[in-house]
């Protein structure tokens, strides 16, 4: 019986990655940024597109792990999970991403409507491979670290690293532009504002375990 709880927490997890890659390729799709944490990679893939999207987001998750682990004082099981799951998250974004290219996105209104869309979509992926899995994300396991190097309270510290993952977007893009800012634009304000209240909310919902995006946040 044990045996099958784990096989159906982790295939979970790996619906909840899949849900969680169609609500990042439904916001690519919209063309008005994606969130922070993926703002680096949007702006790479513009400048260099021999590697897809999807590429981008395990080398900037193998980033974000190696800085975890450096902080955190080395290399561990965890990070070598969280790198599993970046992993599969880019497969499930390139895949995601060719079907998201068949839906429409003509005007600025279907636009919008894309990148809230993929937003409510991917809150509901995060919830359910936090509950399959209960262990933080690569930008939130960072966050967490941080937070405990540095003393400040965890919800500032996720604030500026959004805000320095955006800010590193926009140099890089500049970078490779001249003044021009390249993949991020208002839509990658919007899900920084509500994909967290999005997943905690599906989590919510989950009756037969608690909720653990707060949890998973406290863990290293």
């Amino acid at each position: 019986m044990k045996t099958g709880k784990t096989v159906k927490r982790y295939l979970h997890c790996l619906l909840g990655l899949l849900f969680t890659a169609a609500g990042i390729a439904v916001t690519g799709r919209a063309g008005l940024g994606l969130p922070p944490v993926f703002s680096v990679p949007n702006v790479l893939v513009t400048r260099l597109p021999a590697l897809s999207l999807g590429t981008w987001v395990i080398a900037w998750g193998a980033v974000l792990i190696a800085l975890q682990a450096a902080l955190s004082g080395g290399l561990r099981a965890a990070q070598l999970v969280r790198l599993l799951r970046a992993v599969l998250l880019g497969w499930f974004v390139d895949l995601s991403g060719s079907l998201a290219a068949l839906l429409p996105a003509e005007g600025y209104a279907a636009r919008l409507a894309l990148c809230l869309t993929g937003v409510v979509i991917s809150g509901f992926g995060i919830a359910l491979a936090r509950r399959a899995v209960p262990a933080p994300f690569a930008g939130e396991a960072l966050v967490t670290t941080l937070a405990a190097r540095t003393g400040k309270k965890r919800d500032e510290m996720q604030m500026l690293f959004a805000l320095g993952c955006i800010c590193l977007a926009a140099l890089l893009s500049m970078l490779f532009y001249g003044s021009a800012i390249v993949g991020t634009r208002e839509g990658t304000i919007l899900t920084a504002l509500f994909t967290g209240p999005a997943a905690d909310f599906f989590s919510s919902r989950f009756e037969d375990e608690p909720p653990l995006g707060k949890a998973c946040r406290e863990q290293n």
